[in-house]
C-alpha cells in the first residue's frame, strides 16, 4: 500500500511538470518527445527508439545528415514566419515572445533540430536575408530583440523600383559620358594650344572704363511747392 502511494506521489509529481513550460532544448524533434532535463535526454538518445527513429529518417534522406539537418531547418522556417505573419502582421514584437507563441504548438519543429545555435542567430539569419525587420532595443522589459514581418513587394511595385532603378543608372551614364567627352577634349587641345586663358586687362582699359561708366545714376532734384493759407 505505502509503495502504491509513494508511486503515484512520483507520478503526480511529474504531472505537474509537464504541464508547464519545458525547456525546448530537451526536446526529440526525432521522436516528438520532450524530456524533463538533461539526464532525461541523454538516456533517451541512447534508446533503442530513438536510435530506430534515426536511422529511418537518414534512410529517407540518402543517410545525409546534412540534408535532414537542412530539412528540419527548412520546415522551422517557414512555419515561423507563417506564426509571425498571421499572429502581428508586419507589427514589430519581442522575439522571445513570439518564439514562446510558436513552441505552444508540440507538432512544430523546434529550434534544437535546426542548423542555428541560439534564437538570435536565427532572426539575424532573417533579417539579412530580408523576409524581416529587426531592432535592437534596451528598455529594461526583457526583450533585448524586436522582430517584424517584411511584406514582399508585390508585382507592381516589383516593376516600378527596377524602373526607378534602370533610369537612375542611365542617368549616371550620361554623367560619366559627359565627364570623358570633357577630358578627351581638354586633352586633344593641350598639344595644340587651343585651351582658352584667361588674360588680365592693362590697368589703363580699367582705369578708362571706370570712368566712362558710373557707379551710380545721377541724382534728381525735386521741388516741393508749399501752399499759401
Amino acid at each position: 500500500m505505502a509503495h502504491t502511494e509513494k508511486a503515484d506521489k512520483l507520478y503526480l509529481a511529474k504531472a505537474r511538470r509537464r504541464r508547464g513550460l519545458q525547456q525546448t532544448r530537451f526536446y526529440c524533434q526525432l521522436c516528438r518527445r520532450q524530456c524533463l532535463d538533461q539526464h532525461g535526454f541523454a538516456l533517451h538518445a541512447k534508446s533503442q527508439s530513438h536510435m530506430r527513429n534515426l536511422e529511418d529518417k537518414l534512410a529517407q534522406h540518402g543517410g545525409d545528415a546534412e540534408k535532414l539537418l537542412r530539412t528540419f531547418s527548412d520546415e522551422f522556417e517557414r512555419a515561423f514566419l507563417l506564426k509571425l505573419k498571421s499572429a502581428h502582421g508586419e507589427k514589430l514584437v519581442g522575439l522571445n515572445s513570439c518564439y514562446q507563441e510558436y513552441i505552444t504548438d508540440k507538432d512544430a519543429v523546434h529550434l534544437n533540430a535546426t542548423r542555428w545555435t541560439s534564437l538570435t542567430r536565427f532572426a539575424i539569419h532573417l533579417r539579412d536575408s530580408g523576409k524581416c525587420r529587426l531592432e535592437n532595443v534596451d528598455n529594461g522589459s526583457g526583450e533585448k530583440w524586436l522582430i517584424g514581418y517584411k511584406r514582399e513587394p508585390t508585382r507592381r511595385e516589383g516593376e516600378k523600383q527596377d524602373l526607378e532603378k534602370q533610369e537612375l543608372l542611365e542617368y549616371i551614364d550620361e554623367i560619366v559620358l559627359d565627364e570623358d567627352k570633357v577630358q578627351d577634349k581638354i586633352t586633344q587641345d593641350i598639344p595644340t594650344g587651343k585651351v582658352a586663358t584667361l588674360e588680365p586687362a592693362p590697368h589703363d582699359q580699367l582705369k578708362d572704363a571706370s570712368r566712362a561708366q558710373p557707379l551710380s545714376a545721377p541724382r534728381k532734384k525735386v521741388a516741393f511747392k508749399l501752399k499759401k493759407k
